[in-house]
């Protein structure tokens, strides 16, 4: 048996914490709008450290048909600024010790910087970035490698059976909208975006009226508002980004796909929630029971008792628009027909006989637990108010979060698995060698 089978997709979009009386700071957030409509919340920590994290209503779903736009613009956002070239602006960073990030998904794009706080670091720290994302400057040079990367990238990621079946699993999941297509696009769409592509592109979407910012650190509020206040001035004005839809069918697509692999990938799976769907809680402690870990029902039925399987798991991806729900395993080749059967029968007995108390009980324990330790740093928590602001979540979700994960009951988690979890005109993908190969 090879190594274990590690998820490389699970996106983590906004999650709980159990409090205690030595994590205070999520109690304490200030927030209030900037004059160009940008949210803002602050959280002061006093541990000399401060983090600043923007964050766009820009991810690969604005692509429109040139996909791999919003992707390319992030890789190049830092490429160069009003002064400053990219060897520059790195130097000028590392030579404060800061450190600056950009990063992009299917819903967002982020911009974030960490300092120190003490010495002038984070003055000359914050100058950099806001030469940054002021004017980049994105040259013929720049431009032209960020473009080649990014192809060499979309070829390697080709190579590798999960993400090829993953990619194909969006695709029919979400037939023409953008959520279909690989954030980095395709080696065609790639090809033919241009420079103006992307300086349109960053006009339009990474403006302070399509932001939000979070601020968490050792600084004062008066201190903050002139960070958000100087943000806000560097951008451009701009707009909201407009509301988008999402209108696909949700019927069965079935698809097997050859490739040079040994083993079998397989992904069973349909829509699921939104990012601010009130059954959110009851379908994580539903889906962390049903395959969220080596003890849940999936790992230790499929792999453990019939070894048929690398690894196996299930989750939901809550976005913003409606994200997927999905079930994933590697295998080799030779029982993949097993394995296909074996998911199916564990998940129809998890929907029929439903969780017991005690698997409840474990479930909770265990997320309230691993989400506590995600708000002890700055960025942790600039991450979560974040995502907070940007899925228009309810101010008190975190406060409320250890409570709306007790307060699920027996009951509601059974009804709830019942009306999202049964694989019952789910779609399917598999990627693996064919029947003569294997």
């Amino acid at each position: 048996m090879q190594k274990i089978f590690k998820p490389v997709l699970i996106i983590i979009f906004s999650l709980g914490i159990c409090f205690a009386s030595d994590a205070p700071n999520l109690f304490n957030v200030e927030k209030w709008v900037a004059t160009s409509g940008m949210k803002v919340s602050f959280v002061k920590v006093p541990n000399k450290i401060i983090n600043i994290k923007l964050i766009f209503d820009a991810g690969s779903a604005r692509d429109g048909k040139n996909y791999g736009l919003a992707a390319l613009t992030s890789s190049l956002v830092d490429a160069g600024g009003a002064t400053l070239s990219l060897d520059q602006i790195a130097n000028s960073f590392d030579s404060v010790g800061a450190i600056y990030g950009s990063s992009i998904s299917k819903d967002y794009a982020t911009i974030s910087l960490q300092s120190a706080v003490g010495h002038g670091y984070v003055e000359k720290a914050f100058s950099i970035f806001i030469d940054v994302i002021a004017a980049p400057n994105f040259s013929d040079k720049d431009f032209n490698r960020a473009k080649d990367q990014t192809m060499q990238s979309i070829k390697i990621m080709q190579q590798d059976p999960e993400k090829v079946a993953f990619q194909q699993f969006f695709h029919e999941l979400y037939q023409g909208h953008p959520y279909g297509h690989l954030k980095y696009g395709s080696l065609e769409t790639v090809k033919a975006l241009t420079k103006k592509d992307v300086e349109s592109f960053y006009r339009n979407y990474y403006a302070a009226a399509n932001a939000s910012l979070v601020i968490v650190g050792d600084v004062d509020i008066s201190d903050a508002k002139h960070i958000a206040a100087k943000i806000d001035e560097a951008l451009p004005a701009g707009e909201p980004a407009p509301v988008q839809k999402l209108a696909v069918s949700n019927g069965a697509k079935h698809k097997k796909i050859s490739h040079s692999s040994s083993q079998s990938t397989l992904i069973f799976g349909k829509l699921g929630i939104a990012a601010n769907n009130k059954d959110f809680f009851a379908l994580e402690l539903g889906s962390h029971i049903l395959g969220g870990g080596m003890k849940s029902r999936l790992s230790e039925d499929i792999r453990e008792k019939q070894g048929l399987v690398y690894g196996v798991y299930s989750a939901f991806i809550p976005m913003k628009l409606i994200g997927p729900y999905f079930i994933t395993m590697q295998t080799k080749a030779q029982n993949t027909k097993a394995a296909d059967e074996g998911v199916h029968k564990v998940v129809d007995i998890f929907i029929s006989d439903g969780v017991t108390a005690v698997e409840l009980a474990q479930a909770k324990n265990v997320i309230n637990g691993r989400i506590y330790n995600k708000f002890t740093t700055n960025a942790g928590i600039a991450s979560a108010l974040a995502s907070q602001l940007f899925y228009n979540l309810p101010e008190d979700y975190f406060l409320t979060y250890a409570d709306k994960i007790n307060e699920v009951s027996l009951g509601d988690v059974n009804k709830i698995i019942k009306k999202y979890m049964s694989l019952k005109d789910s779609s399917s993908i598999i990627v693996g060698p064919n029947e003569q190969e294997k």
